[in-house]
């Protein structure tokens, strides 16, 4: 049968989206991204499947911010899920400058020998990873983000259901999204009017207590006026 080329590689910009939309585990990924995965309809891919998600229980993808890999009962689930839970350890890694470079160099590796051993499993039926769709686009999505580990973020929103895990833009530096920069907005004016509107406590202070400390300062003040000017004076 004949392989199947890759009649181009994505955008940066959509690069950047999809490695995004993924971390953030945001709704029918593969139903917008369906030539970023493998086809699953074209054979079983268990066995490749659960050979992959056994690297996942290594010491190399365990991070203290990313709760332990649970596979899917579907491979196309289960893939998708070792995807983002390799991603969220990268996030991870780059906002805690533990070499994130290294993290993406492994999960390239993992992605070209995933396609590799699907090539043997089905017989040649499908490309390999120079020439398979799904493969091109995201290693170079992989490609992209080894460049720009310096670029990924947390959202600022505590809870944030749009990117908790994000990458920055001219537009977007601390939230997400507009959406995240309105909450954020509408929580400083409260937090002001709040402010604003709180009474004063009254001073455990007598009057005249309040004056000896006002006549201390100023007497320190002018004492350290004084000697300043004095050294200034002697050349000092």
């Amino acid at each position: 049968m004949a392989t199947r080329h890759a009649t181009g590689k994505p955008s940066a910009r959509n690069c950047a989206k999809f490695l995004q939309d993924v971390a953030s585990n945001r709704p029918a990924i593969q139903t917008r991204y369906g030539k970023w995965f493998p086809d699953f309809s074209k054979g079983d891919l268990s066995r490749v499947v659960a050979f992959s998600a056994h690297r996942l229980t290594l010491p190399f993808w365990r991070c203290k911010g990313v709760s332990p890999f649970r596979p899917s009962e579907r491979d196309e689930e289960t893939f998708e899920a070792m995807l983002r839970h390799r991603l969220r350890v990268i996030w991870h890694r780059a906002n805690s400058g533990d070499n994130p470079q290294a993290a993406v160099g492994r999960l390239f590796y993992e992605t070209r020998d995933f396609q590799h051993i699907t090539f043997g499993v089905r017989r040649g039926m499908d490309g390999k990873p120079d020439s398979t769709k799904w493969c091109v686009n995201t290693l170079a999505a992989l490609k992209w983000l080894e460049r720009n580990t310096h670029k990924l973020r947390f959202c600022a929103i505590k809870g944030c259901r749009e990117f908790p895990y994000f990458i920055v833009s001219s537009s977007y530096k601390k939230y997400c999204s507009s959406r995240c920069q309105e909450i954020a907005e509408v929580e400083r004016i409260i937090q002001r009017e709040q402010t604003e509107t709180k009474p004063m406590k009254p001073s455990r202070l007598s009057p005249e207590g309040v004056e000896r400390i006002k006549q201390g300062q100023k007497k320190r003040w002018a004492r350290n006026k004084a000697i300043k000017k004095a050294q200034k004076k002697s050349g000092k």
